[in-house]
């Protein structure tokens, strides 16, 4: 409304040693070896969380409110690049009491960013479980694209519930996307490899947006529910449309 531009990027509102909200430092939440980064030769953001253990045990991070089902597995994966001596990269699952579910033993390279992939079962039901990534030794770590899905949803990349909840709807048409949302959408940051994506602030819901879910997962979603995808273009009326 005065006139400044609203930010569709990671261009403004960012600044180095933030911590990114939905995460908080690990086992300490005080503790000043998590931070965000700007990092050179990102793909997508151009920033990472970073954990610096110093030899004084596991420093890490994590995100609290992930419910957790028994019975089921939890997949996930992590893009790494370690620099120094840093060992021990381990990812957790918690449950409300703190207490260990699933763990699951991590490696990075050194000479540039490794995609690493595990699995972590689970054996109980609670609705404030909590996954954690950690890190031992001495060094930098540079933690990217933190994604973790259940077992049921790696089919579709869609929650099954929702799914289901969708289909039973039986739509004939789903439009993508809809709303304000349209104004500020732009379709080519959201295709491609999901690492690749660069996130944007959806400023009309005060978030930011992964581009997680995009153009080839809308697409994907009306395959599955036997619907004719309508793809809405925007016409520029922020900012360039390329």
């Amino acid at each position: 409304l005065d006139g400044t531009p609203l930010p569709l990027d990671f261009a403004a509102g960012l600044k180095t040693d933030a911590v990114a909200d939905e995460w908080t430092a690990y086992p300490n939440p005080k503790a000043t070896g998590f931070s965000l980064t700007q990092v050179a030769g990102s793909r997508n953001t151009g920033w990472a969380a970073t954990l610096r253990p110093s030899g004084q045990g596991a420093c890490g991070m994590a995100q609290s409110g992930l419910n957790l089902v028994s019975g089921h597995t939890y997949h996930g994966m992590a893009w790494l690049r370690a620099e120094g001596e840093v060992r021990d990269i381990r990812v957790e699952l918690l449950d409300a009491t703190g207490a260990r579910v699933s763990l699951a033993e991590l490696s990075s390279g050194t000479e540039g960013w490794t995609e690493a992939s595990f699995q972590l079962p689970c054996d109980r039901t609670d609705r404030e479980g909590k996954p954690v990534l950690t890190a031992d030794g001495t060094g930098t770590l540079l933690v990217d694209m933190l994604s973790l899905m259940r077992d049921d949803s790696l089919q579709t990349g869609c929650r099954a519930d929702l799914l289901e909840a969708v289909r039973g709807l039986q739509p004939t048409i789903i439009r993508w996307p809809g709303g304000c949302f349209a104004s500020i959408y732009r379709w080519k940051r959201a295709i491609g490899p999901q690492n690749e994506r660069k996130p944007f602030h959806n400023y009309v819901w005060g978030e930011w947006d992964s581009s997680g879910f995009g153009t080839d997962e809308f697409v994907h979603l009306c395959r599955e529910v036997g619907a004719d995808p309508l793809l809405v273009l925007n016409l520029g009326s922020w900012d360039s449309p390329d």
